[in-house]
């Protein structure tokens, strides 16, 4: 039996079990929750209102403009933005049969203008219109008379501090998760299993095909210039995403009025990635199942959080903390040239006959000896602490992160923290520079409620990087290379350029300091209705006027493109029911 048939088999027998999970309630319940037949005309004259008893209709409508400018520190780069940003749900939830439950919500998302239906900019027409309409929520529900429950398929997922799963509601589309979730809850204790598809590589037998995968087709995009003669054309879903899964277990224990902890458990995992090329370049070799690119990828999070926020978020007492720490280990799925190999033992590669094979420039091509599996060895950490005052009109209160970075990024061991599926907004700044990685940041607040003029905070954050020779990474967790000083290879005295011509600047000429933020923020809430308003400005650090200006690379003859102010400014208006 091959792999893809073991994966198929493994799948149905998944399948089975879901179904007798769900069925097998309903065997056990169903006598007590099934009309009898001498009432069976009596309830059908008040069927619809009994129906519509356990009906709940829900939704909500965002408008959002945002303002966005310089976000990347560079003079020279047409970077502003500005746009309305718009969020629409509706949905439903239905009680039935006592124990199940059933919720559908869509969602459309849209930034103002586009998408319009046609060239000519009509909105009206749906000629070339992009799909903005998805599922936001599409999941049944079991609740066992007792503390266990099931909800199987499209879901939100949130745990904690949402540092590392989260609904991202702030985020103008979202996420939402495939999903099997298992709770249990008692009265000093709540857990949470659930097992999520992130990618799926295999088409069904009908009109549903994936996007994702190496062997499947792709949409494509075009960048072109401003006259539009010249378009670059490129993949819309990157190729190296083939089977992905997400699996988590997530406890809550709650040890009174002060004290509730959090243990858990988050894995990723990712197929291994198909060569386009046989791993021997020799005539009439083939691609087999074991010319990999890349192994399989597993990453493996477990984490702690501890906090006396007991009561929906609030302290039962003037003073709240919470301190959460989170370590990440597992294999890449990369081989690297083994670390401890200083001599950089190599051989000849050999072709047909004993003939050496030669690289595209007439030189022999060669191999390491020696190699080493590329391992996950990473952390992080954050606190956050407050003291209420005036009946908790006032709040003064301090916040801290780290996230690890990696000082080199050649070696076998990636120690790049990974943010995975979490929100940054609420805990690195309103405007969302930068995620939980290679950062170490600090910050001060202060916080004003009243209940009839709503909610005034002021913070100021100062962001550093955690290792210098690290990239600075996006909220989105991409790195963004070549706006902040870098040395991949940990280049201790000198510059080192590497065979793909990516260049290592001496550390001793990096930058640490990324950026300062000030934010102001004002919420006022009443009915359903939430009006909020933030602005943001940013001050870039060595860390970022080094590699822009190139300080340290003839600046006698580069001009200055280091523009070391951003603004980041919203409006929002939201109504809910």
């Amino acid at each position: 039996m091959d792999g893809r048939t073991r994966r198929a088999a493994m799948r149905t027998g998944i399948c089975m079990a879901l179904i007798w999970a769900l069925s097998a309630p309903a065997a056990v319940f169903g006598q007590e929750t099934a009309p009898t037949d001498d009432s069976s005309g009596a309830d059908s004259e008040g069927w619809a209102e009994s129906w519509l008893d356990d009906f709940e209709f829900f939704g909500l409508i965002r408008i959002r403009p945002e303002l966005h400018s310089n976000a990347d520190f560079t003079s020279s780069t047409n970077d502003h933005a500005d746009y309305v940003g718009q969020k629409a749900r509706f949905g439903f939830e239905k009680s039935f049969r006592t124990y199940y439950t059933l919720r559908v919500s869509v969602q459309d998302s849209r930034v103002w203008g586009g998408a319009p239906g046609s060239d000519s900019g009509a909105s009206t027409a749906n000629a070339d219109s992009n799909d903005s309409l998805d599922l936001d929520e599409a999941w049944l529900g079991w609740q066992g008379s007792g503390a266990f429950s099931v909800r199987l398929g499209r879901q939100h997922l949130q745990f904690g501090d949402s540092r590392l799963v989260s609904a991202s509601d702030w985020s103008n589309v979202g996420r939402s998760f495939d999903a099997l979730r298992l709770s249990a809850t008692t009265s000093f204790w709540q857990g949470d299993l659930w097992g999520a598809v992130l990618a799926e590589e295999d088409s069904d037998f009908g009109a549903n095909n994936t996007g994702v995968g190496n062997a499947n087709p792709s949409g494509v995009s075009l960048s072109c210039n401003d006259s539009g003669t010249s378009c670059t054309v490129s993949a819309s879903t990157p190729r190296e995403i083939d089977d992905a899964y997400f699996a988590g277990f997530h406890n809550s224990f709650f040890w009174g009025a002060h004290l509730l902890t959090d243990l858990y458990y988050l894995g990723v995992y990712r197929k291994y990635i198909q060569s386009s090329t046989p791993t021997y370049t020799i005539p009439g070799a083939e691609i087999t199942t074991e010319d990999r690119s890349r192994q399989r990828d597993n990453l493996h999070t477990a984490g702690l959080r501890l906090t006396n926020r007991t009561e929906n978020g609030r302290a039962v007492i003037p003073f709240d903390w919470t301190a959460e720490a989170a370590w990440q280990t597992g294999t890449t799925g990369r081989e690297r040239d083994a670390s401890w190999d200083y001599l950089g033992q190599s051989v000849i590669l050999a072709g047909i006959d004993g003939v050496p094979l030669n690289n595209a420039d007439g030189s022999q091509r060669t191999a390491r000896v020696y190699k080493e599996k590329e391992v996950y060895r990473a952390w992080a950490a954050a606190a956050d602490i407050g003291l209420s005052l005036f009946e908790r009109a006032l709040r003064i209160g301090a916040e801290g992160a780290v996230g690890s970075g990696d000082p080199n990024r050649n070696d076998g061991t990636y120690a790049t923290f990974t943010g995975l599926f979490g929100s940054a907004h609420e805990h690195l700044g309103q405007a969302d520079l930068i995620s939980w990685q290679n950062v170490r940041a600090g910050s001060v607040n202060l916080t004003l409620r009243s209940d009839d003029w709503g909610m005034l905070r002021l913070s100021y954050w100062e962001f550093y990087k955690h290792r210098r020779q690290d990239a600075w990474y996006a909220a989105n967790g991409s790195a963004l290379s070549g706006l902040s000083t870098e040395s991949s290879a940990n280049a201790r005295y000198t510059t080192q350029t590497a065979s793909d011509g990516t260049v290592s600047t001496p550390v001793a000429q990096l930058g640490r300091m990324l950026y300062r933020e000030y934010d102001i923020l004002y919420v006022l809430s009443f009915d359903n209705v939430v009006l909020a308003a933030g602005y943001s400005f940013m001050l870039g650090g060595d860390a970022l006027r080094n590699e822009i200006d190139g300080v340290y690379e003839n600046p006698a003859t580069r001009r200055p493109r280091f523009e070391p102010r951003s603004d980041f400014a919203f409006l929002s208006f939201q109504y809910s029911f």
